[in-house]
């Protein structure tokens, strides 16, 4: 019996850092870790550091999409 599991991928994107940021992060993470990975693990952290020290929780606002403004000639 062949173990064909659906893999579901998300989107990707790139985030911008500077290399200062670059280097914390290779020095920091696990040999062969992802950065979204190590990422990941980060955010969870300080979530977690943020309920014990009893901060309220973040919550996101929806985006608003502005409207462009036309030019009438």
């Amino acid at each position: 019996m062949v173990n064909k599991a659906k893999k579901v991928t998300e989107a990707r994107t790139t985030v911008g850092v500077k290399q200062s940021t670059k280097d914390s992060l290779d020095r920091n993470r696990a040999p062969g870790q992802c950065y979204d990975g190590f990422i990941h693990q980060l955010v969870d952290l300080w979530e977690k550091t943020k309920s014990d020290a009893g901060f309220p929780p973040v919550t996101t606002k929806p985006k608003t999409t502005r409207k462009r403004k036309t030019e009438v000639v």
